[in-house]
């Protein structure tokens, strides 16, 4: 999570934003804000579940473009992070074989 939130940083989301994520205390954040990370949460789980209703709550909040655009997002970090277990990849730009394979 510190890379994570150290890479959020710098990509200009604002700190307290970060730590809000963190905790869990999300309640203050704008509403498409919460549905962003909603959305991040039922996709990244496993199996990925998006009902309707979450789906018509989003498509109320972003356009078609723009979800399809959250949506890449978040699928390709999820990915790349589940593929990067296999060389213990933690931090971007570090590589180190897996050796308990």
């Amino acid at each position: 999570m510190a890379s994570a939130s150290a890479g959020s940083r710098g990509r200009g989301v604002q700190e307290a934003v970060v730590e809000a994520v963190r905790c869990g205390r999300i309640d203050h954040l704008d509403e498409d804000l919460r549905l962003a990370l909603e959305l991040a949460e039922a996709l990244t789980a496993t199996p990925a579940r998006v009902d309707g209703q979450l789906y018509q709550r989003l498509r109320a909040s972003f356009s078609e473009r723009a979800l399809l655009e959250l949506a890449t997002a978040i699928t390709w970090k999820n990915y790349l992070a589940r593929f990067n277990r296999l060389y213990a990849v933690s931090d971007p730009g570090t590589f180190a074989s897996n050796t308990e394979v």
